[in-house]
């Protein structure tokens, strides 16, 4: 039998190229994070290809010879890891208008580079059906952005863009379910009502604007919750929260006291105060 699926993630003696060497069945591989791959190598590459993870993509782009079959991309740059002491300039920054050229098969993009989406139209570009989008770190997150990312999205990921505001929820897709926006900190009580009603984990842990007021407008769906930096939260707010959670994080609501123990949803298994000095362990169920 062909190999299905290889993983030389860790190689450090790997330099391309080496496509032509690997087994032509290959349906899932995952390319070292120690040598870079160029665009004009994907051509090599075996075109049965369903995965494909890019360790170090500081030379790549998205606009040719990718194996039309892929059903999943995952792009990293390796520079990433000294992103304290280098230039932004040296790790792989992808276009917007790159993203035509993915193959159309495509339901898993994972971008953990720099992305300029210096036009949000180019968003149309994306494949139609995509499930799952992760975009972080992104350098230039336009206002608009989310009326064009396809409908059929119901994983999306924008972990590390702080510049996201409360009429842009209005313009995510309604399918999503899970949605982090963890650096968001603009957001508001505003835009909860605005969220995609089958969302089941929502993300804002920097945002210090969420009130009791707003989560009583939470999807009652939500079994995922992460408001780090809700400063403003009370005990009674609590109460509010939707019955269906089972994790919760609010790291920074300090205003908390024992007298939201009992408020707390019922299926909670795991619920998060590391900065609260006023909650005593006793009083949790």
């Amino acid at each position: 039998p062909q190999l299905e699926y290889l993983d030389v993630t860790l190689a450090t003696n790997l330099k391309f190229p080496y496509a032509a060497a690997l087994p032509s069945g290959l349906r899932e591989l995952y390319l070292p994070i120690t040598s870079p791959v160029y665009s004009r190598d994907f051509c090599q590459l075996p075109r049965q290809l369903q995965v494909l993870f890019i360790g170090d993509a500081q030379h790549t782009c998205l606009q040719t010879g990718l194996a039309p079959s892929l059903d999943s991309l995952l792009l990293h740059a390796a520079t990433l890891f000294h992103a304290a002491v280098l230039p932004r300039k040296t790790s792989c920054c992808i276009h917007s208008a790159h993203y035509a050229h993915l193959p159309r098969t495509l339901k898993h993009l994972v971008l953990q580079t720099w992305t300029k989406n210096e036009d949000a139209t180019h968003l149309k570009g994306l494949p139609p059906n995509l499930l799952t989008l992760v975009m972080s770190p992104e350098t230039s997150l336009l206002h608009g952005f989310f009326k064009f990312l396809p409908r059929s999205l119901t994983h999306l990921d924008m972990s590390t863009s702080p510049h996201i505001l409360d009429s842009d929820i209005a313009d995510l897709p309604n399918t999503i379910t899970f949605l982090n926006l963890g650096r968001a900190s603009h957001l508001t009580d505003h835009c909860i009502p605005l969220l995609p009603s089958p969302l089941k984990t929502f993300i804002c842990a920097k945002s210090k604007h969420f009130t009791g007021v707003g989560l009583k407008r939470l999807p009652r769906g939500l079994t995922v919750l992460n408001l780090d930096k809700s400063v403003k939260l009370t005990d009674a707010a609590i109460a509010s929260l939707p019955s269906t959670l089972t994790w919760l994080s609010l790291r920074w609501s300090i205003d908390l006291s024992d007298a939201c123990a009992p408020l707390l949803p019922r299926n909670l298994v795991s619920f998060k105060v590391t900065h609260n000095e006023a909650m005593s362990i006793a009083c949790l169920p």
